[in-house]
């Protein structure tokens, strides 16, 4: 008993800790010794794993799939892709998709083996797989349209959140934001969304890094790509920020009577991944939401146990769905001209 009183606080929690960090020290070592013997299998697990190892990418594995029409449904597809994307697991033929994108798209991924009947083969066609659908999530040109659907579904749920969590004047898309610009300035900006909260008019802007600079060797900072994305966000809206502090047309100059503004980026990873300053905004909005354990989850519209553990979940699965629409597309073979004998999968085939 003596020694229990000399335990420190949240003991317990801290010796569980210790024990996933011993357990993840040991998949790096294992990661490591694999290095050395160049199998592109284990180089593109180890590379997948650097990308999601934190920053919230394995949200969606929390969400509960019980209605298919469900905020939170993930069908087999998704939970496959997702595998694919964190894992590095190989995709079953049905979700590999055609050598030739459709339309107008140019790539053309190599040729695949004659025969398989050797494992260095074998091996072979799986990394062309692998080529095929990672340039169907992060480049293929046919799919910016489901690239730009699934930003816009993360945007809804950001206003959503928002107004949850009690923020005023949440709106989207506010036309009056960089209203002083002219039809001369290039770098007029119009944010995903306009709130306020305590004095503090918040610019917020989305965006989602489908593509990655991580080559399969490299380890890197959680959310590179992310941030990355963020950094251009913050420099783009440079100038449109510096009008809205001006007051543009009628403003007395450096007199405004109205919030302080501060622009806050939003930026994810095509894996899932959360920007450093998403991670931390949501934080905040979580604070202001009040103590998650004396809400009243009947009165507003989320489910979940936590207030945060839900809305992180519906960003996840909504990434999680857009991948698996990039996939479907390009394996579509009524899609832009892409003929039945090229293409591997019906797209019921993916659900």
């Amino acid at each position: 008993m003596r020694r229990i009183s000399l335990l420190p606080e949240r003991a317990q929690k801290t010796l569980s800790t210790l024990v996933m960090r011993m357990e993840s020290g040991e998949l790096l070592r294992s990661m490591a010794a694999t290095d050395a013997g160049g199998d592109w299998s284990q180089l593109a697990r180890r590379s997948a794993y650097a990308r999601v190892r934190e920053g919230w990418a394995m949200d969606i594995y929390g969400a509960q799939p019980w209605q298919e029409d469900g905020q939170l449904h993930c069908d087999n597809a998704v939970w496959i892709v997702s595998g694919f994307v964190h894992f590095g697991w190989d995709l079953p033929a049905n979700l590999v998709p055609t050598r030739h994108c459709p339309g107008k798209c140019k790539h053309k991924a190599p040729c695949d083996p004659a025969c398989l009947d050797s494992p260095e083969a074998q091996a072979l066609a799986r990394q062309h797989a692998a080529m095929k659908a990672m340039h169907c999530l992060e480049s293929c040109t046919e799919n910016s349209s489901v690239r730009t659907g699934v930003h816009d579904k993360v945007q809804e749920i950001w206003v959503l959140m928002l107004k949850s969590a009690g923020f005023e004047s949440v709106r989207l898309e506010d036309r009056s934001f960089d209203a002083a610009a002219t039809a001369d300035d290039k770098d007029h900006r119009r944010p995903d969304i306009v709130c306020v909260w305590g004095g503090v008019r918040y610019i917020i802007d989305i965006t989602i890094a489908w593509a990655s600079e991580m080559g399969a060797m490299e380890w890197r900072d959680v959310g590179h790509d992310a941030d990355k994305a963020a950094r251009a966000k913050e420099k783009s809206y440079e100038e449109a920020l510096k009008r809205e502090a001006e007051g543009g047309h009628g403003w007395l100059q450096h007199v405004r009577g109205r919030e302080i503004d501060r622009f806050i980026p939003i930026a994810y990873e095509m894996c899932g991944t959360w920007g450093t300053a998403a991670r931390s905004f949501f934080k905040f909005v979580v604070k202001c939401a009040g103590s998650e354990g004396t809400r009243a989850a009947e009165l507003y519209h989320w489910s979940a146990m936590t207030f945060g553990g839900h809305w992180r979940r519906r960003v996840a699965v909504e990434i999680g769905r857009g991948r698996v629409n990039c996939l479907g597309r390009s394996a579509d073979p009524g899609y832009k001209g892409n003929s039945n004998p090229s293409a591997e999968t019906a797209p019921y085939e993916l659900r």
